[in-house]
Order: structure tokens, then C-alpha cells, then sequence
């Protein structure tokens, strides 16, 4: 008889009337480990988190490793390597979803894209990446046409109102074959107060809406929360999954 798969971490998905909305523990931010590190990453696994998300950056000599948004990799003293990320995804099954984020904007060569997919293979069920580069991830989908992407088209929305939404239908075409469109949770507020634009639309596109960064600091937060789930959102971002389940 094939082994049950555990059930996400009630701490980790908020149950609306109708469904389950995953929170993206970012960072892999769940216990007291050190934020993108392996260790980080095992807790959300063994928890098991619904879905995880880890910043992945490219660094000379190093290749793909993980590290913060706003600190260089090449400061840490043991980098943490995309290999020993994908290893321990493999090694440790069950329902979480790995984002790795890939950080920066600078282009990806052609033998860098092939890594990185050759990189992401042994664990690609259970991996998203995702990035704001859509020539990358365009690159990504041409070498490995079945692995799960993510765009965050933010370079392309500005801060207009009334030119956001039909930025954002232009740009989360520009990565066929995305999977999910990634918003900031003010780029998103900014959409539903227009009332031009819906997940509903995202939806029809075959595309999941993922918002964020939304945490227990946040302004409103409970109230930010509630709006985003009920308009539609499929996932939300947060570095307080535990704080925003309870609250």
C-alpha cells in the first residue's frame, strides 16, 4: 500500500469558505534557523509547510547559491549551494512546494540556463522558480519546457494607476507557458481599487496570482489579509506564516 502524504501544516495554509490558501514561508522563515539556509529550509520540510521560498542568486565561482535579497552571498561564510537545496528536497518527501526566487535581473547565459535546469531536475515536481528577469525565465522555459515558472512583473508596472492593469496583461504574457503571476500586495490593493483588473482574469490566463510580502508587521495587516483572500489571491508571500494563520 503506497504511504499517505502528510497534510500541509495547518500553520501554513489559511482555510477560506471555499478553499485552502497556501502562505509562502519566504526565506524559508519558520523556526529560529538562519533565513535561505538548509537548515531553514529542512524545518519547513519536516513541518511540513505548504510552500517554501528561497532566494537564489548566481555569484562567480560559486554558481547558483542561496543567500538574503539585500546581502551578498559572497559574505557568507559557507554559502549555501543550489545542488544541497535540490539534495535535500529530494531527500525529504511530502507536499511542500519549493520557490526558489531567482535574485537580480542580470542576464543568464545559455550554459548558466542549462545549469540551473540540469540543477533543478531530481526535485522539479516540487519546484517553482520564479524571478522579475522575464529574459531568463524565457531562456529557463526553452531548455526545460516543463519546469513550473513564476513572473513578478513589476519593471514593467510603474506607479500610475490608470496605466497599471494594462501593463500587467502585456506583461505576464511575456513568459509563455508561466505558471503563476507574482504581485506586490500594494501593486495588487492598487488593481482591486481600479477595479479593472481581477484574479479572476489571471485565472482565465491559466495562471495562480501569488501576493506579497504580507506579515504580521504590515500595516492592517489583518485586514490586508482578509481583502487579498477574498478578491482571490492562491497564495500569499510572508516572512510570518505562523503570526498570520493565528491571527
Amino acid at each position: 500500500m503506497a504511504a499517505v502524504e502528510p497534510a500541509p501544516h495547518p500553520d501554513s495554509v489559511l482555510a477560506s469558505s471555499d478553499r485552502a490558501v497556501p502562505l509562502t514561508a519566504r526565506r524559508a522563515s519558520w523556526g529560529d534557523d538562519p533565513p535561505n539556509s538548509l537548515a531553514a529550509l529542512e524545518s519547513c520540510l519536516r513541518a511540513p509547510v505548504a510552500r517554501v521560498a528561497i532566494d537564489i542568486h548566481v555569484v562567480d565561482g560559486l554558481g547558483f547559491v542561496a543567500g538574503h535579497a539585500e546581502l551578498p552571498p559572497t559574505t557568507h561564510d559557507r554559502p549555501t549551494r543550489l545542488r544541497d537545496i535540490v539534495a535535500l528536497v529530494s531527500a525529504v518527501p511530502g507536499p511542500t512546494t519549493v520557490e526558489l526566487r531567482l535574485v537580480g535581473t542580470a542576464p543568464l547565459t545559455w550554459a548558466r540556463t542549462e545549469e540551473l535546469a540540469r540543477l533543478v531536475a531530481p526535485a522539479a515536481k516540487r519546484i517553482v522558480v520564479t524571478g522579475k528577469a522575464d529574459w531568463n525565465l524565457r531562456r529557463l522555459r526553452a531548455v526545460a519546457p516543463d519546469l513550473r515558472v513564476g513572473f513578478a512583473p513589476g519593471l514593467y508596472l510603474g506607479r500610475d494607476p490608470d496605466r497599471l492593469a494594462p501593463r500587467l496583461v502585456d506583461a505576464i504574457q511575456l513568459v509563455p507557458g508561466a505558471r503563476e503571476v507574482h504581485l506586490r500586495l500594494e501593486t495588487f490593493e492598487a488593481l482591486l481599487d481600479e477595479g479593472v483588473i481581477d484574479p479572476a482574469l489571471i485565472h482565465r490566463l491559466g495562471m495562480k496570482v501569488s501576493v506579497g510580502a504580507l506579515d504580521t508587521t504590515t500595516a492592517r495587516w489583518q485586514a490586508r489579509l482578509t481583502r487579498a483572500v477574498d478578491a482571490g489571491a492562491d497564495m500569499i508571500a510572508t516572512a510570518t506564516p505562523r503570526g498570520l494563520s493565528r491571527g
